[in-house]
């Protein structure tokens, strides 16, 4: 299938997604008829279930932080606090909403996930139809790829902010959360275990869903031309004990167009791939354990766009080759109290590996000179301590403490004995005001 075959199928697809969603939203809910004739609409739309969830309220924060010298990257920001890259002016107040709202006829169901807060800013993390036919089925619409397993939307929630930075970084989260796509799955039984496999293929450019997304090298004055993404996913659960297994690869390839000052336009080709599972055991009727591990592969290559021949008439362009690897492993512990109570730990390793190599192409002839490789390694670790409390009437409060240390490196010859030249640690307490309706 090309990219116009799959665009035009994709745009098809969502435009009987939006019929099937109005038609879902005008039909009444519990209406009956005297006689049972499928021709009929109003009948054929009375079994319609519908229900949703919104959740809303104001997060406070208090940071204390003690900061070493500026590295490669502020560690302000590395430390991945509740300040750290947000999409909007930091508040140590603000609020924040999530949606979920489903509705189900018969084999098809319409999702919405919605998400606005000062860290990611607005986001639809999901608005898809999902069509199924005995054990196979097929969604279109904003998808999310299941490359992560975050609380975004979990409405019994214990954190205001999870560990793992690809849950609450949109720059690290962008990448891995959702965009417009296919997907077509497998519902099967093993034994105890109920297994669903899904294959999805995804456009984060339509529709100008995400037109910026960038996630090597990111950088304002880039212009985003391609942005194509695959996937696949097993999640099993265990029907008898709750067992919970994921196992998820996705790969993405990027092309932009980088303008600078002093060097003619470049052309900048990334190729990443993601790997992620994750575990969640019930050790007691109280007590779950949840971990998971997330890994990807980044390269990217700065070279002359297409067309352009004559690298001597303009300043000699300069290139670079870039390779990141990225680790995250989260361990949680989710004690349920009673009813009203639920206690957590969790602990995050996030690791970040660059490999930069700088080349010179000489202006009067095609030879490449390499530069010095700078190669740079960040390491986050942290804990956080959670307590949430539901009172009465859809009113709760979740209180959360965290520690984070932040580690750079940096050396510019392999070889050579690192140098440790910059380390931070801070604390965040924060409390969290909720009301779910």
């Amino acid at each position: 299938m090309t990219i116009f075959q799959f665009n035009c199928l994709l745009k098809a697809s969502i435009f009987l997604m939006v019929i099937g969603l109005t038609s879902l939203i005008t039909s009444p809910t519990h209406a009956q008829t005297a006689s049972k004739n499928e021709a009929d609409p109003v009948d054929f739309w009375a079994d319609v279930s519908r229900n949703h969830q919104v959740q809303m309220g104001i997060d406070t924060w208090s940071l204390h932080k003690n900061l070493g010298p500026a590295g490669y990257y502020e560690n302000n920001d590395l430390l991945y606090l509740a300040d750290s890259y947000s999409d909007r002016t930091y508040q140590s107040t603000a609020p924040w909403i999530k949606v979920n709202a489903e509705a189900k006829s018969n084999n098809k169901i319409f999702r919405l996930r919605y998400d606005n807060n000062q860290s990611v800013g607005s986001r639809i993390d999901e608005l898809s139809m999902d069509w199924s036919h005995r054990t196979f089925g097929l969604r279109a619409g904003v998808l999310s790829y299941k490359i992560s397993w975050c609380r975004t939307h979990d409405m019994d929630a214990p954190w205001m902010r999870e560990n793992d930075s690809f849950c609450t970084v949109r720059s690290n989260s962008t990448p891995i959360k959702s965009s417009p796509g296919l997907q077509a799955y497998v519902n099967s039984q093993l034994g105890s275990f109920k297994v669903q496999s899904v294959a999805g293929v995804y456009r984060p450019m339509l529709l100008n869903y995400e037109t910026q997304e960038f996630n090597l090298y990111a950088d304002p004055n880039i212009h985003v031309v391609e942005n194509n993404k695959y996937g696949m996913s097993i999640n099993a659960i265990n029907l008898n004990n709750g067992l919970e297994l994921r196992l998820s690869y996705l790969q993405n390839q990027q092309q932009g167009n980088f303008s600078g000052r002093e060097t003619p336009t470049q052309r900048i080709d990334q190729k990443a791939r993601w790997f992620f599972s994750a575990i969640s055991a019930n050790l007691s009727p109280v007590l779950n354990l949840r971990v998971s591990y997330l890994k990807s592969i980044e390269h990217a290559d700065f070279s002359y766009p297409n067309g352009y021949v004559t690298p001597g008439d303009t300043y000699p362009e300069f290139f670079f080759t870039l390779d990141r690897n990225r680790l995250s492993k989260v361990l949680e512990l989710n004690y349920q109290h009673n009813a009203v109570n639920v206690f957590s730990v969790a602990y995050s390793h996030y690791q970040v590996l660059n490999k930069e190599q700088p080349a010179y192409l000489n202006s009067h002839s095609a030879n490449i000179t390499y530069g010095y490789v700078k190669n740079f390694g960040l390491n986050n670790n942290s804990i956080s301590l959670g307590w949430r409390h539901d009172w009465q009437k859809g009113l709760f409060t979740v209180m959360q403490y965290t520690h984070a240390g932040v580690k750079q490196e940096l050396n510019y010859a392999p070889g050579l004995a690192s140098t440790q030249f910059t380390q931070s640690t801070g604390d965040a307490v924060g409390l969290r005001l909720g009301y779910s309706f």
